[in-house]
């Protein structure tokens, strides 16, 4: 059965891969989205669209300038950087790959019991490391690109980098609390095999006392009080004990 924790967990990365799909369906996917809007160009991961004309570049990695006249500029970037830092925008389809798998592997401990396998967990905080690295890339990309004009899809990268940073702690935790379950029920098996709960009256338990000695401490206290008294007769009762 799904637990608050996984569910949680579920929540986060999924709201993570909404806020990432805003920014790798920007221009010229959709020409409304755009993670910076500067001198007349809305620019996005694969390419830029200029309002006025109302056209777009073709879907590619990289910004070139070569394909349209009207889109050549002096200052075509806000941050005056290199168009070549333009091609690490790849990073945002990989991030989103990376973190739309580890929202199936959120949804298959929710609903399944691979919820209580430590290897299932200890794979997923494996797989949930590249995804908040790779999310933290792409904001960083789009600072290094878009500053000061990025826009909100850009920033949503952001909270995305948090979002998946804090459901990768909570699975950290139920890998924890599940250790902790399976070693409290292997050390209670091993109390009950340590102590049985019937015993015969014949029966002898650590020490060489039989059960009814155990169960009649009395008994036991004049016996040993008497060996100590008698060292011959404890002697002798140990001999006879023995044989």
């Amino acid at each position: 059965m799904a637990t608050f924790t996984s569910l949680l967990a579920c929540v986060l990365v999924g709201i993570a891969v909404v806020f990432q799909i805003f920014s790798v369906i920007s221009a010229p996917v959709v020409s409304t989205i755009a993670l910076c809007t500067y001198n007349g160009n809305r620019f996005g991961v694969f390419g830029w669209c200029n309002i006025q004309a109302q056209q777009c570049t073709p879907i590619r990695v990289g910004y070139e300038l070569d394909s349209y006249d009207y889109m050549i500029l002096n200052d075509f970037l806000p941050s005056n950087a290199k168009m070549s830092v333009s091609k690490l925008l790849i990073v945002h389809p990989i991030s989103l790959v990376f973190t739309f798998i580890l929202w199936i592997l959120t949804l298959i401990i929710s609903f399944h019991r691979l919820g209580n396998s430590r290897k299932m967990l200890i794979g997923m905080v494996l797989w949930s490391l590249p995804a908040v690295l790779l999310s933290l890339l792409s904001f960083l990309v789009d600072i290094l690109l878009f500053v000061p004009q990025l826009a909100w899809p850009g920033w949503l990268l952001l909270v995305s980098t948090i979002l998946i940073a804090v459901a990768s702690s909570i699975i950290c935790v139920m890998r924890r609390t599940v250790s902790l379950r399976k070693y409290e029920r292997l050390r209670n098996n091993e109390n009950i095999e340590m102590y049985p709960i019937h015993l015969n009256k014949d029966s002898k338990l650590p020490g060489g006392a039989s059960a009814d000695q155990r169960s009649n401490p009395k008994e036991s206290t004049v016996i040993s009080s008497s060996h100590l008294e008698e060292p011959e007769l404890s002697y002798r009762f140990e001999i006879d004990s023995r044989s």
